[in-house]
């Protein structure tokens, strides 16, 4: 049997192995997309006609906390454009910089460093907000929300379980 060696995208490369013998893989891969020509101009206009929602603006006000979660360094997410952009809204809504929490959502990931939040964010925007990591193992952490059906307990964020907005 042939034992096939996969490359995969791994940080800012590539990652090549071998399955042990008689394991079998199938590389799925993502279909190639246009990109947005205009990535800011597509997020105020998102932001302004959301689908099934009313927009950001109308949803926030004066008072409120808000947390906004966004992904950590392993997703290529544009969030250097996101956030500043719902941060805008908030803002222009009346909630305070000190009433928003920037949440990475780490899931069981490792906690992010400060320069993978500049990163992510921008620096402007790590520098002036609340950014915080997702810690998972940290009971002080987490809220506890309940039970399942079958008694396991559930948690969520603590900042996310306190805040008036969460987006």
């Amino acid at each position: 049997m042939q034992n096939t060696a996969y490359r995969v995208p791994f940080g800012k490369g590539e990652l090549e192995f071998r399955l042990p013998p008689g394991m079998r893989g199938t590389l799925a891969r993502s279909r190639n997309v246009e990109p947005v020509p205009d990535l800011e101009k597509a997020v105020r206009r998102a932001l302004a006609n959301p689908i099934h929602s009313p927009p950001l603006s109308e949803l926030a006000s004066p008072g409120q906390k808000a947390c906004i979660l966004f992904t950590d360094i392993t997703r290529a997410s544009p969030d250097h454009v996101l956030v500043p952009a719902l941060l805008s809204e908030l803002e222009g809504a009346g909630v305070k910089p000190e009433d928003i929490a920037l949440l990475c959502a780490t899931g069981m990931h490792r906690p992010s460093t400060a320069e993978e939040k500049a990163l992510k964010l921008g620096k402007n925007v790590a520098d002036r907000y609340r950014v915080l990591d997702h810690e998972p193992t940290n009971p002080g952490a987490l809220a506890e929300i309940g039970r399942t059906e079958s008694g396991v307990p559930l948690a969520v964020n603590r900042n996310v379980h306190e805040a008036d907005l969460v987006i």
